[in-house]
């Protein structure tokens, strides 16, 4: 998605990082969404509860490139298909680094 980013990290401890890109004014780590995943296991659940608070945090606009809507939903996609993929590879499972999650 050209038209933002979310990129996460997750760490053995069940603590995770998140942060988004050209989904507001500028880069931001979203520390609401990492409390609502620290402690648990990735659920449907979960990734809901993420899914909520990263919602809250970003402020996207319409351009020319998208919409507002879209780039909000498309955030959703994009946390789930990043925490799905972070958590995987923690598991030595999921794409290698450098492969694409899209």
């Amino acid at each position: 998605m050209a038209q933002g980013g979310i990129s996460v990290l997750a760490f053995s401890n069940k603590t995770y990082r998140v942060a988004f890109c050209a989904l507001g004014p500028k880069p931001e780590r979203a520390y609401k969404t990492e409390n609502a995943l620290k402690g648990k296991l990735l659920n449907p659940l979960t990734i809901k509860k993420a899914k909520t608070e990263i919602l809250k945090q970003v402020r996207p606009i319409t351009d020319m490139r998208s919409g507002k809507d879209y780039r909000l939903h498309m955030t959703g996609i994009m946390l789930n298909r990043a925490l799905n993929a972070a958590f995987a590879r923690i598991n030595g499972k999921g794409p290698k680094y450098g492969d694409s999650v899209i």
